[in-house]
């Protein structure tokens, strides 16, 4: 295999978590790392300084677009919501790019988000959104306990867990257990509060969010103010199955209606993004595919998701606005 050249564009704490498993890739690679800040460059290289990778030809780290590259292979744009319109742009007018995978929430504007998947699909570009559960191994066992099922609910609640940029994770993973479509989100019992984010110039909601989807299939996203986040649950279920999961504590109770609903305990391992973008990313350069969600499949999820969240915002703001400022 040619040496494939690799771009993390963003730094900072996931970009970086990328850049440390592609370290680990075991195909030969050119890696760049691009981000204005200095800070989050340094970090990064020190992030990545202990690894000693075998197949990594080279590291180069910028705050600009390096001029010696006209070809990327794959491109990780990992960035805020709010500049990631502007750096897709001067990505592609840069550069011919072959693969992409995008961080999530997406962008924080409908009109951004067409225009967005406008210019990728016009370029041809094969692209995907880092909601990375369809790639674990773990969920992937999960999923066939529902095929087939009816009445399938999930739940994921009751702590504070950052609703506004992480329920896209939550949604998409019921889409896909549930092999359905998403038809429209309630954000009615929502707090009327507005919670500034960890993340400077963002902002949080809390409180429930609820969706449906074309078969019947329901969610509910529950956000606790104060709580912690390890308390965060899972409870999915069906006619014939049901699932209590706690991820950062790895356990598991299944419970099965043809194993007269006697509770089953299991153990698991969800990799950390450093442990898992490397194979994904492999996966994609050698077969050109890969089970992350596909930017229109996101996109189709993002839409109603982000009209809920500015809707909510308008409801509580002095101000009218046409997104929404979250990451």
């Amino acid at each position: 295999m040619t040496t494939k050249k690799i771009m993390v564009i963003g730094c900072g704490g996931v970009g970086s978590r990328h850049l440390q498993a592609l370290c680990k890739i075991d195909i030969p690679v050119n890696l760049f790392a691009v981000d204005p800040s200095e800070k989050s460059l340094s970090s990064a290289q020190k992030l990545v300084g202990d690894i000693a990778p075998d197949y990594v030809q080279s590291i180069k780290f910028s705050k600009e677009f390096p001029l010696d590259v006209d070809e990327i292979d794959l491109c990780i744009i990992s960035t805020s919501s709010d500049v990631r319109l502007s750096v897709l742009k001067k990505l592609f007018s840069n550069f011919s790019v072959k693969y992409l995978i995008l961080e999530k929430v997406l962008f924080q504007s409908i009109e951004q988000l067409d225009e967005a998947r406008k210019i990728i699909n016009e370029k041809n570009i094969k692209s995907w959104v880092n909601c990375p559960r369809r790639e674990e191994i773990f969920w992937k066992e999960i999923k066939k306990y529902f095929a087939g099922n009816s009445n399938m609910k999930l739940y994921y609640g009751k702590s504070d867990w950052s609703l506004c940029c992480n329920s896209i994770h939550f949604i998409d993973l019921a889409a896909w257990l549930f092999n359905d479509k998403l038809t429209h989100i309630k954000n009615s019992n929502l707090e009327n509060i507005i919670y500034k984010s960890k993340r400077h110039g963002f902002i949080e909601f809390n409180g429930t969010l609820t969706g449906e989807f074309e078969n019947g299939s329901t969610f509910t996203l529950e956000s606790v103010k104060d709580i912690p986040y390890e308390k965060a649950e899972f409870e999915i279920v069906s006619d014939t199955t049901k699932l209590k999961v706690n991820e950062v504590k790895g356990l598991g109770i299944l419970y099965r209606k043809e194993n007269n609903w006697i509770p089953e305990q299991f153990d698991f391992h969800i990799p950390y993004q450093s442990e898992k973008s490397h194979n994904i990313v492999k996966k994609i350069l050698e077969t050109g595919q890969c089970n992350l969600t596909t930017l229109n499949e996101s996109i189709d999820i993002h839409k109603p998701l982000l009209l809920s969240f500015i809707d909510h915002f308008n409801n509580v703001s002095d101000s009218e606005y046409s997104y929404c400022p979250i990451t």
